[in-house]
């Protein structure tokens, strides 16, 4: 079971390192804070909350 453990956190942090080079590759070109869907601007306290959003609340709420 520990190694159960163990692979299950190192999933959860190989996604988030992932979300987060996701947002870096936003940042470089241009379209970091810009909802994927509806392509709004994604609200500052949604991304200080979840700095690798990439929707906004209305659009994660229709999905």
């Amino acid at each position: 079971m520990p190694d159960d453990d163990a692979a299950t956190v190192l999933e959860a942090v190989e996604r988030d390192l992932e979300a987060i080079d996701a947002a870096m590759q936003r940042l470089d070109v241009g379209n970091y804070g810009v909802c994927e869907v509806c392509r709004t601007m994604i609200a500052e306290a949604t991304l200080e909350a979840d700095p690798t959003a990439t929707r906004c609340v209305p659009s994660c709420v229709a999905a």
